[in-house]
């Protein structure tokens, strides 16, 4: 399973530049980290949907790109979110979106969430930072099947409901 660098429990806040927020979720049958969109992003046009993109990592900058054509080094991405809730903030809207991850490309959330004007919050390497936290990724769920026993395993992790931005959020979308 893929991990973000700044992989917070076991749900990750994007970004955006037009005032809203969001925050989303693996699916706990994929066993991947989610991601959230915040601060000053746009509300996804669709309450769920799909990003499929071609990702190219510059490994010297330690960054990932959404680029158009196929080539050397470029790998398909695909994820798909759910809003869950939004929330104003004073003058910025929050929205925790849901994410399945189908692939686990590196930044993969932080890349196609970016691309569509929804960098994670805190996220400096992708466009944000402006919410003086750390990048806000959260990976609240893993299930799987262990290769060695056939048997299931599932593990999860709470935020910090007491602490920003999980403080202003239903409490019960983390449970």
């Amino acid at each position: 399973i893929g991990q973000e660098n700044y992989m917070l429990g076991t749900v990750e806040i994007l970004e955006g530049l037009d005032g809203e927020d969001y925050i989303a979720f693996p699916d706990p049958e994929l066993c991947q980290p989610g991601a959230a969109t915040t601060h000053d992003a746009p509300v996804p046009e669709e309450t769920e949907g799909v990003f499929e993109d071609l990702l190219f990592k510059d490994s010297k900058k330690n960054k990932s790109f959404v680029v158009t054509r196929e080539r050397k080094g470029v790998k398909k991405a695909k994820l798909s979110y759910r809003v869950l809730e939004s929330k104003k903030d004073g003058e910025n809207v929050k929205t925790v979106v849901e994410v399945y991850l189908y692939t686990g490309r590196s930044h993969q959330i932080r890349v196609q969430f970016s691309h569509r004007r929804m960098p994670l919050m805190g996220d400096r390497r992708y466009g944000s930072g402006k919410d003086n936290c750390n990048i806000a990724l959260w990976s609240y769920r893993l299930k799987f099947v262990s290769p060695f026993d056939n048997e299931e395993n599932s593990y999860s992790s709470v935020p910090d409901t007491e602490t920003f931005p999980w403080c202003l959020f239903d409490k019960s979308l983390f449970l």
